[in-house]
């Protein structure tokens, strides 16, 4: 008995300490930024916090991103900082203060999301599929080389996503083809409930993409296309990379470093360049000219592990011949790609 209440005052003091026996507790609260609020790929984040205690004084403000990423910290008044050198991603801001007894609270939880976030695909032809005349079709030109044909007006394709970090809003993506006519109609259900009917439309005969935010629950998730006019192609459903691996599990990592030819190629103006990571690196895509004069620098910073995407736009450029070189850690490789207007 004794040994419980001793647990219970060593581990959850601010819970039982009701009556201040140990003295009053601090207080903290984030009050800058907002809750879900987005910044710009290489913003700077400016993080404000207020703090106090009525019985003692405020000897440290510590602040956090996920929980377990201290960012910064602060021994007195204002207690803020400036989150720089952020990898794109979606972010949980926690502050916790510690008062001149020793007494610690967490103050309320902020959501921001900063630049894009890396996305890594799940194919189509890897989730589970119900309904006739949903086929598996090998192309060289989808996504993994494959993509679900639906030939019928009736089916699911459905993704588990066992490993979402915490609950809020993240935005998938949809690569489809329409072969037929244009628009179709689906419909989306998240966790059982129908969260959205996607209209994809476009030009036929083209891989195309189709975006849409969706609130998720932490932990396990299910995403469901339920059809409703079918009859389109779809290459894969792209969610934030820091969910991959609990969705794929580890051994679906790439098991080395890969380039693949930008699609479309030749373009005009824009094209998407794909690459993979065996593990984690500081990653440079840069692209140049026939002279070998570097033309725009695409990506300059540490990445996680697994599959990655960037559009690149070469809209103020000459039509001509241009190659785009990939360093990350040892692996380097280049490929050429043309550009006509």
């Amino acid at each position: 008995m004794l040994a419980a209440m001793q647990s219970m005052w060593d581990n959850h003091r601010e819970d039982v300490d009701v009556d201040g026996i140990g003295g009053e507790w601090p207080v903290v609260s984030i009050t800058s930024p907002k809750n879900d609020t987005v910044f710009a790929d290489g913003a700077a984040v400016l993080i404000q916090a207020e703090a106090s205690d009525n019985d003692g004084s405020v000897v440290l403000v510590e602040f956090f991103a996920n929980e377990t990423t201290k960012i910064g910290e602060r021994n007195s008044a204002p207690y803020s900082i400036i989150w720089t050198n952020i990898t794109p991603g979606d972010y949980r801001l926690t502050a916790i203060v510690t008062d001149n007894q020793g007494h610690q609270r967490t103050s309320n939880t902020v959501r921001i999301k900063v630049g894009t976030p890396a996305m890594a695909r799940l194919e189509a032809e890897r989730a589970t599929r119900q309904g006739q005349n949903i086929t598996v079709r090998s192309n060289a030109t989808a996504s993994g080389g494959a993509y679900a044909e639906m030939r019928t007006q009736s089916g699911t394709i459905t993704w588990q996503l066992p490993g979402v970090p915490a609950a809020g809003s993240y935005e998938i993506v949809f690569g489809y083809r329409l072969s037929f006519d244009t628009p179709k109609h689906q419909y989306i259900n998240v966790n059982g409930t129908r969260v959205a009917e996607i209209v994809f439309d476009g030009n036929l005969n083209l891989w195309l993409e189709k975006k849409l935010n969706v609130n998720l629950v932490q932990g396990n998730n299910v995403i469901e296309m339920v059809l409703f006019w079918g009859w389109m192609d779809l290459d894969y459903m792209s969610v934030p990379s820091n969910i991959v691996t609990a969705v794929e599990g580890p051994s679906d990592l790439p098991a080395s470093f890969s380039l693949w030819q930008n699609y479309p190629n030749p373009f005009n103006p824009a094209t998407i360049i794909r690459y993979s990571l065996a593990k984690p690196e500081h990653v440079k895509l840069v692209i140049y000219d026939l002279l070998g004069r570097p033309v725009h620098v695409l990506i300059d910073r540490r990445q996680s592990a697994g599959p990655h995407e960037i559009s690149f736009y070469g809209r103020n450029l000459a039509s001509g011949m241009y190659f785009y070189r990939l360093e990350a850690g040892a692996f380097v490789d280049e490929k050429r790609m043309l550009l006509v207007k």
